[in-house]
C-alpha cells in the first residue's frame, strides 16, 4: 500500500491536502494516467540516449503518487525539500517531473483554488502517513573517508574488441619533390677607391721689372 491509498481512507485529511474529495481524485486519475504514460514515453524518445527507452532503474513513483504529489504542491505549497523527504525522491527529480505534469494538468483539468493553510501541521501529518508506508531505500554510494571518492565505482576498462581499420581504395597522392633551394649569386667585390692625384704646387708670381725713368726732353 502506498501513501495515496492510505490517505484516501481519511477523506477529511485528503481534502485538507489536495482540496479534492477522494471520488473526484479517482475520476481525475483515470484520465491522468494514460496522459502521463504517453508524456513520459515522448520525453524518453526525444532525449539523446545511450541506452534504449525503458532501460535502467524503474520509475520510483506510481501515476497516482505523482498526481497526488503535484496536487499537494499546488494546493498547500509545500517546498520541494519537504516533499522529497516524504516521497523519498530527490528535489531535482520532482522539478523535472513537474515540467511534464504541468501541461497535462493545465490542458485537461480544473485545479482547486489555493488555500492558506498551516504548512507545518500538514507536513507533520504527511510524515506520519509516510512512516506507516514501507518505501524502498536507496543505498548510498560508498566513499573513501580520506579522499571522498566512491569506492564501489569500477575503473574504466577499454573494450577488448577493436574495429578494423577501413582500407581506402583511393590512391594516395604522390608526394611532390622537394624543390632544391637556388644558390644565391656570389657577392661582387667592392671596388677599391681610386687614389686622387697629388695637387700641383702653385707657381710663385714673377716679379715685374722696375719701370724705366722717362728721359727729360732738352729745350731747344
Amino acid at each position: 500500500m502506498n501513501i495515496v491509498k492510505l490517505i484516501l481512507k481519511s477523506p477529511k485529511n485528503f481534502r485538507l491536502l489536495t482540496g479534492l474529495t477522494p471520488e473526484v481524485f479517482q475520476t481525475m486519475l483515470a484520465k491522468f494516467e494514460p496522459l502521463w504514460v504517453e508524456a513520459r514515453r515522448k520525453h524518453q524518445l526525444k532525449k539523446k540516449r545511450k541506452r534504449a527507452p525503458g532501460a535502467g532503474h524503474p520509475f520510483f513513483l506510481t501515476p497516482d503518487e505523482m498526481l497526488f504529489l503535484y496536487l499537494i504542491y499546488h494546493y498547500v505549497g509545500l517546498p520541494y525539500t519537504h516533499l522529497s523527504e516524504i516521497f523519498g525522491i530527490h528535489p531535482s527529480n520532482i522539478c523535472r517531473n513537474f515540467k511534464l505534469i504541468f501541461p497535462i494538468i493545465s490542458d485537461n483539468f480544473e485545479m482547486p483554488n489555493k488555500e492558506v493553510v498551516d504548512t507545518d501541521k500538514l507536513n507533520s501529518m504527511l510524515k506520519e502517513y509516510a512512516s506507516k508506508v514501507s518505501k524502498p531505500t536507496i543505498k548510498p554510494a560508498a566513499k573513501n573517508a580520506a579522499t571522498g571518492q566512491r569506492t564501489d565505482k569500477k575503473p574504466f576498462q577499454k573494450p577488448s574488441h577493436t574495429k578494423p581499420a577501413l582500407k581506402s581504395n583511393l590512391a594516395k597522392p604522390v608526394a611532390k619533390p622537394t624543390a632544391k633551394p637556388v644558390a644565391k649569386p656570389a657577392a661582387k667585390p667592392t671596388p677599391k677607391p681610386v687614389a686622387k692625384p697629388a695637387a700641383k704646387p702653385t707657381p710663385k708670381p714673377v716679379a715685374k721689372p722696375a719701370a724705366k725713368p722717362t728721359p727729360k726732353v732738352k729745350a731747344k
